[in-house]
């Protein structure tokens, strides 16, 4: 997930920088490892996504959803990227995320909710240190005209289009433990947010380039 690998990613990065004298002009993608890949799916997501300069800098993702969703929460919007759907961003990026990283340790760590929807905890990073929005590839309208092209065929084989989260994805498992899903999921959620409020690592505004109606852009 984004905090159990990326922050072990971005550890190594640093000290290998560190060691060379030189900073790479790296992505790095996270994906969840109970998933299935279309062999282009990785490939797809970086050449469309940092094809355009003024869009390199910032994640990028197949889906993307605003939290929270719940409107009687009086707190600013993030933009949430999930490993689920693959969630890509710059190695520069991360340089300040093991000092978050160390928050998660189960032996004293202020962010022991976050550590199972990491998803979440590194939207909080994202928004906290950078003024960026987060940005959404357009797979799923991209598959919507597909649909649309092969329906006026006669060779046309009915398409399942996906609904809410849509990747180029072949398998989903799921854990049997549940404690990303469902009940158990938001209540992690709401004990995250109370323990980023804590250590004031909730962003106290929207970023510059968003409002509260589009913290989630499609590229």
């Amino acid at each position: 997930g984004p905090a159990t690998k990326l922050i072990g990613t971005a550890i190594a990065l640093r000290d290998l920088w560190t060691e060379t004298n030189t900073i790479t002009d790296s992505i790095v993608v996270a994906a969840d490892d109970d998933h299935e890949w279309e062999p282009f799916a990785v490939a797809t997501l970086i050449n469309h996504g940092y094809k355009d300069q003024q869009q390199q800098n910032s994640v990028w993702t197949y889906y993307a959803y605003s939290f929270p969703k719940n409107r009687r929460l009086d707190i600013p919007k993030l933009c949430v990227a999930q490993a689920g759907d693959l969630l890509a961003v710059p190695a520069t990026l991360l340089h300040h995320l093991p000092s978050w990283g160390k928050e998660l340790l189960p032996n004293g760590g202020s962010l022991q909710s976050c550590f199972f929807v990491d998803d979440l905890f590194f939207a909080a990073y994202f928004r906290h240190h950078f003024e960026l929005p987060v940005y959404y590839h357009p797979w799923r309208f991209w598959l919507y005209k597909e649909i649309k092209r092969r329906q006026a065929t006669e060779t046309f084989q009915q398409l399942n289009p996906c609904h809410g989260a849509c990747s180029p994805v072949t398998i989903r498992f799921r854990y049997p433990d549940s404690l990303a899903m469902g009940k158990p999921r938001e209540t992690h959620n709401a004990n995250c947010v109370n323990e980023l409020l804590a250590l004031g690592w909730w962003p106290s505004s929207y970023p510059l380039s968003s409002s509260s109606t589009d913290i989630c852009l499609k590229g």
